[in-house]
């Protein structure tokens, strides 16, 4: 698809299929370039529009995703993907009320629409009582397609856990992982591999060689883990001093990878810093900075809270010796389960309890190395010591990004900014406990996920 359209003749329907295809790869803002072509080749439509605002949304450009959804609106005022569109982000705002009313529109017209019942689950606007029946009455018709039931499964799940139905909730939660359909799986021996390859390249020998070469900007912050271990609450807690500007999850860190890949030929990001030189590793900073800080050009740090930055972490020293790094921990059994628990359908090790495990433990290997690495740099950041201790835990993060404490950042829950993880809720809340120790409620179900932890269950 891509080969046709680069000849410069092919057709709108080309353009529709490789946005679908980009989209698929999670290359959003390349995924929203080719629909803006479709559309400028075989006019707008409906569809169009909504593949648009989708792939706007996750792109981040949330206003030219709400112009594209109130576009289709225009068309079709039923549109079911245009007000689930409208929908996500009114919920990222924080206007729950909003979104509810979005998601049950588009519910009245598509009953079985899988995307808006889960987000309503998100939102924590479902009822055990006049909801969940409707669901499970969805859930009852073999013909469902597995997408749909998929949505549907983890909102069931999410109504009964909140229930107190746990056995109940948790075979939701194994359905609706069981039904993601998504191409891409999870090999355990590619991953294992790929952590080996990652600690033999960076070595104490590899950073001292680019001593130098990057960029002294104090401005980046780098906030990562394991997903749903704390990442947003610390993005949030951080976004709330009036220094800080709180980007989201960026690609910035995995761009910064490619440059050097291209730059030296190489296939593997590790394999790629070794055989950068200091001149590629500056263009590298400098293309990373531009594009951090022309999210917001006046603040002295931005927080890049991708967890997944963990895997490149080694680069980060390397582009920015002066950069603040927070490693989010979080009780592992707790995070395993919480993957589980999550509507991940772009996150192939989070389908198993045993390829988390397996995907926990390579994390950990990982972090360990870079804590012996870069001794004193990563802040470890305790989510029960957060919740435990809300006041002293926020105060050694803004510390730790070198600025001074002010009033006002124990109140980030009553941010108004966007939030676009599967935290969004959770983080407008007053900090809570009733998520530490979570999987105790859920024990008699997680024998090959304790048993794959080893003893980092005991932990």
């Amino acid at each position: 698809m891509q080969r046709a359209a680069d000849t410069g003749r092919a057709g709108p329907e080309v353009y529709d299929h490789l946005a679908a295809a980009l989209t698929e790869k999670l290359r959003d803002a390349e995924a929203a370039a080719a629909s803006q072509t479709a559309i400028e080749l075989g006019g707008e439509s409906t569809a169009r529009l909504c593949t648009l605002g989708h792939a706007r949304l996750e792109a981040g450009d949330v206003g030219e995703a709400g112009r594209a959804f109130a576009r289709a609106l225009e068309r079709a005022p039923d549109s079911p993907a245009a007000l689930t569109g409208l929908g996500r982000i009114a919920s990222e705002a924080g206007d729950f009320d909003d979104a509810e009313r979005r998601y049950r529109a588009a519910i009245d017209t598509e009953p079985a629409s899988g995307e808006a019942w889960a987000r309503l689950g998100e939102a924590q606007r479902l009822s055990a009582e006049t909801d969940l029946p409707r669901i499970e009455a969805i859930l009852a018709d073999p013909a469902v397609p597995a997408e749909v039931a998929q949505g549907l499964h983890f909102a069931a799940a999410t109504v009964l856990d909140k229930a107190g139905r746990h056995d109940d909730a948790f075979g939701h939660y194994r359905a609706g992982n069981d039904q993601i359909t998504i191409r891409r799986t999870f090999d355990r021996t590619v991953f294992d591999a790929d952590i080996a390859a990652t600690i033999e390249t960076f070595t104490p020998g590899l950073v001292a060689r680019f001593e130098g070469a990057g960029s002294a900007s104090k401005v980046p912050v780098f906030i990562l883990g394991m997903p749903r271990s704390g990442t947003t609450l610390a993005e949030q807690i951080t976004a709330s001093h009036p220094d800080v500007f709180g980007a989201g999850e960026c690609h910035f860190l995995p761009d910064s990878a490619e440059t050097l890949q291209a730059g030296t030929g190489t296939a593997a990001a590790p394999q790629a810093v070794d055989a950068a030189d200091g001149g590629l590793i500056a263009q590298a900073a400098k293309a990373h900075l531009k594009a951090l800080t022309r999210l917001a050009p006046d603040a002295a740090r931005v927080a890049d809270k991708m967890p997944s930055n963990f895997r490149l972490l080694g680069l980060i020293p390397i582009l920015f010796p002066d950069a603040a790094i927070v490693h989010c921990v979080r009780n592992p059994v707790d995070t395993c389960l919480s993957c589980y628990f999550q509507n991940f359908t772009h996150q192939p090790w989070s389908r198993d309890l045993a390829d988390i495990a397996a995907f926990y433990r390579g994390y950990r290997r990982l972090m360990d190395h870079w804590a012996a690495l870069f001794p004193g740099r990563i802040l470890d950041l305790r989510y029960e010591d957060m919740v435990g201790d809300k006041d002293r835990e926020a105060r050694r993060l803004v510390a730790h990004l070198g600025l001074e404490w002010q009033g006002g950042v124990e109140d980030f829950h009553k941010s108004g900014r966007a939030i676009r993880t599967a935290s969004l809720w959770q983080a407008r809340q007053p900090v809570y406990t009733t998520s530490v120790a979570r999987w105790k409620r859920y024990e008699k179900h997680l024998g090959p996920l304790i048993e794959a932890l080893g003893e980092l269950a005991d932990e």
